[in-house]
């Protein structure tokens, strides 16, 4: 389990024309936006809003749609774009999904790519998780399926995989 009392449960992609709201994409550990009442942190904190209660969560294209108190302005909402929202772990009761023990922080190959990086986050999907490997290549991110995970190491801390064309940065179109 995570020491951290905070959880990262997605990243502002943008803001909404009506002031007061954002666009959220999840993060891989929530199952749902946080609820009504809940406090929210941005990070890194803008100039403006810093924290605010979730007045309402929709579901949306993205993700999710955040109204919060003291976001006035469609100006305040853009400001935010980028940021992490981070909730205390107590106000998501019944939300998180917890990465699976070992993974986190695994190294990860590739045999065409060579080292791909850490596992930083799961993405938990309907279908499957996704790992988020962010190193020299910058962010990868590898779907747990048999045809790409081909083998995990947990006492050694590796994991070799072999990534279709597409997933790395700056391939295109992924094939899988």
């Amino acid at each position: 389990m995570d020491a951290s009392p905070f959880v990262p449960v997605g990243r502002v992609r943008k803001a909404r024309p009506a002031p007061g709201s954002v666009y959220v994409k999840p993060s891989g550990r929530t199952i749902g936006p946080p609820p009504a009442g809940a406090t929210v942190w941005f990070v890194p904190p803008t100039e403006g809003l810093r924290s605010g209660r979730v007045l309402a969560a929709e579901p949306a294209a993205v993700g999710w749609m955040l109204s919060v108190e003291g976001l006035g302005s469609p100006e305040e909402s853009m400001a935010l774009s980028g940021s992490k929202v981070l909730v205390h772990r107590d106000q998501l009761e019944g939300l998180v999904v917890e990465p699976a023990a070992g993974v986190v922080g695994i190294e990860v190959t590739d045999a065409l790519h060579g080292h791909l990086g850490a596992v930083e986050d799961i993405i938990v999907t309907g279908a499957n998780d996704v790992w988020v490997v962010r190193g020299p290549h910058g962010e990868v991110l590898i779907p747990v399926i048999d045809d790409v995970v081909l083998a995990v190491d947990e006492a050694r801390g590796t994991a070799q995989v072999r990534l279709p064309r597409g997933l790395m940065p700056g391939e295109g179109e992924a094939v899988l």
